[in-house]
């Protein structure tokens, strides 16, 4: 059976960049295949989606996995959605840097049960991978494979849904990534009164108008950034400050920063190692899982 996509509707959020890619390259695909396709990246204009026009027949709905759940603006955006959805079908495609093995295994759930609420039939689910920019740090070979490998994945999403297959996931979240989830839900805001402004700040403003949850406010004489309590721990501010001037002391935050552009940068012309070479432990199984499939 195959299914005709007309007016797509990419929608997704990214912390850091890696989502933004893979977000992308399914415009880029789609475009490829003369599908009426649009694309729109949630962030401090996300409560204005539906002042764009009428609703459209398929979504691809993104995002990076947060405390093995979708990070709140995508939850918003869901509930921001208004009547005339019924028949509506969409794609919920979540992104790690660990795969698809507990404890994300759950994190489309309740996106799919918002999204159906609405209305809107779930009938693609999917997990991509792109480098963790927290706890677990990978060799720039490894960072390297999950990039060039968002096309072909990409590509074979797309193939399923222009066949009509229809993939949905069955796993159940569990109390405990529960609990965490809404753990950080709370408590975000308290990571956030934990970062340290240091004197290398040149009062540009760039947090303040980067941060997806208008979160910082520059104030003061000189003006520094101050944060308010809807932080939601994407760490946009800390890796993209241009003078690097965001610290942080926690152990799970890389201090040498995170830059897929710079990975690129470091590795051009550079032979990869094998997955089965770079992708090693435990932690890494989903990853490599995803990448010699």
């Amino acid at each position: 059976m195959s299914f005709h996509l007309e007016e797509v509707q990419i929608v997704y959020f990214s912390g850091t960049g890696g989502t933004k890619r893979i977000a992308d390259a399914f415009y880029e695909e789609l475009k490829k295949r003369e599908v009426g396709v649009s694309l729109i990246e949630l962030g401090e204009h996300d409560n204005e989606l539906n002042e764009k026009g009428e609703p459209a027949g398929f979504y691809i709905l993104l995002f990076p996995v947060y405390a093995f759940d979708a990070p709140g603006l995508i939850y918003r955006w869901i509930e921001s959605l208004e009547g005339g959805l019924s028949g509506k079908r969409a794609a919920v495609i979540s992104v790690s840097g660990g795969g698809e093995v507990w404890p994300n295994t759950g994190c489309r759930n309740g996106c799919r049960n918002g999204l159906e609420k609405k209305g809107v039939k779930v009938v693609y689910e999917g997990m991509m991978c792109m480098p963790a920019n927290l706890a677990v740090k990978i060799n720039d070979d490894l960072a390297m494979w999950m990039i060039r490998a968002i096309p072909q994945k990409v590509s074979l999403i797309v193939d399923d849904l222009f066949s009509g297959i229809e993939r949905r996931t069955k796993y159940k979240k569990g109390p405990v990534c529960e609990y965490i989830t809404r753990l950080e839900r709370r408590k975000g805001h308290l990571f956030a009164q934990s970062l340290r402004i240091t004197d290398a700040c040149e009062s540009c403003g760039w947090c303040e108008s980067h941060c997806p949850a208008c979160n910082i406010r520059m104030t003061g004489e000189p003006s520094r950034p101050v944060f308010m309590d809807q932080c939601m721990v994407c760490l946009r501010c800390i890796y993209g400050c241009p003078f690097g001037a965001i610290r942080c002391e926690n152990s799970v935050i890389f201090q040498e920063g995170f830059n897929l552009d710079e990975v690129e940068k470091r590795m051009e012309g550079k032979e990869l190692k094998p997955v089965k070479q770079c992708c090693t432990g435990l932690l890494l199984s989903g990853v490599k899982k995803y990448l010699l499939e």
